[in-house]
């Protein structure tokens, strides 16, 4: 780095090199009011700059790293209302290959209005980047344009679909050609399923199964440009709860039978919703004294244990 470092010190600008991990390989005089701690080569970028600049620049560093050029504004922690053009770009050189360059540039034709609207965009983005639940937003056409790292943890879909400008078709081709659309062409599936986005015919909400044994729960938001905002709610815990309440409900806690409760049930249903010729039959066995064995013994006598495997046996 000895070659660049002195091109780099005595720029007047911010500008900052850092690698595929965000560690800064090397930094310019002007970029020291950037750091809220003591600036050293090595440090990464969010440490350097602190959670309410980095959320800020966070997307498009990622840009960069990914191969693309990209530039926002950003205000700094020190509160002073000036916004800063960012830009940050991979750099092309085969001696700092793999690195990557951002530089920031006072930007003074901010009004009060556009103030306020970043503000705003800023504290959106700090919510987005806090809430428990993942979020995704897609333009009018409907390309990916923001989400937060909750959605990214959950894997919704593969990692290399969730990237700045990724087409909704194009994920929903690659997860069709997995079978998980069912039996057909993939390419006709992703469309349909496009199609049902653009008449606004998709069900709002559903859930979703992805490959890492999560429950997610989807709800889907129609924006009036024709783009789409979804929220993820990971929903495991409660299904869970939910199957483990009914079991207790519905089945006998000794034989892990159904019990009166859901016997009951199941007459109704069938008696009020079964077709006319429609049939059924019930069994009932009857065991001689057993609950004067249980009264007087208890349940853990041997008794007992033959009624725990008698389902089994039947």
């Amino acid at each position: 780095m000895t070659t660049h470092q002195n091109n780099i010190n005595n720029l007047p600008i911010a500008v900052v090199v850092f690698d595929a991990d965000e560690n800064i390989l090397d930094y310019s005089v002007p970029f020291n009011q950037w750091s809220i701690n003591t600036l050293n080569i090595g440090n990464t970028l969010s440490n350097t700059l602190g959670n309410d600049t980095y959320l800020q620049i966070r997307e498009y560093v990622r840009l960069a790293r990914s191969g693309q050029n990209a530039e926002c504004d950003v205000q700094l922690n020190s509160g002073d209302g000036n916004y800063y053009r960012v830009y940050t770009a991979p750099i092309k050189d085969h001696q700092l290959f793999n690195c990557f360059m951002l530089s920031a540039v006072p930007n003074y034709a901010d009004n009060t209005k556009q103030a306020t609207q970043k503000q705003t965009d800023r504290y959106l983005r700090v919510t987005m980047d806090t809430i428990d639940q993942g979020i995704t937003i897609y333009n009018k056409n409907l390309e990916l344009v923001a989400w937060n790292p909750v959605y990214e943890r959950m894997q919704i879909f593969p990692p290399e679909f969730t990237k700045f400008g990724f087409p909704l078709k194009q994920a929903y081709k690659g997860i069709a050609k997995l079978g998980l659309f069912g039996p057909g062409d993939p390419e006709k599936l992703a469309d349909m399923h496009i199609e049902s986005i653009r008449t606004r015919e998709m069900i709002a909400e559903e859930e979703l199964y992805p490959p890492t044994g999560r429950v997610i729960k989807i709800h889907r938001y129609y924006l009036p440009d024709g783009g789409m905002c979804a929220t993820f709610t990971d929903i495991t815990e409660q299904k869970i709860n939910d199957q483990k309440l009914f079991h207790q409900a519905n089945f006998d806690p000794l034989t892990n039978i159904p019990n009166r409760y859901s016997i009951l049930n199941q007459i109704q249903t069938n008696t009020q919703f079964g077709e006319e010729n429609d049939s059924f039959c019930l069994l009932f066995l009857d065991l001689d004294y057993f609950k004067l064995v249980n009264d007087t013994f208890g349940h853990h006598t041997p008794a007992t244990f033959y009624l725990k495997k008698s389902p089994d046996v039947l």
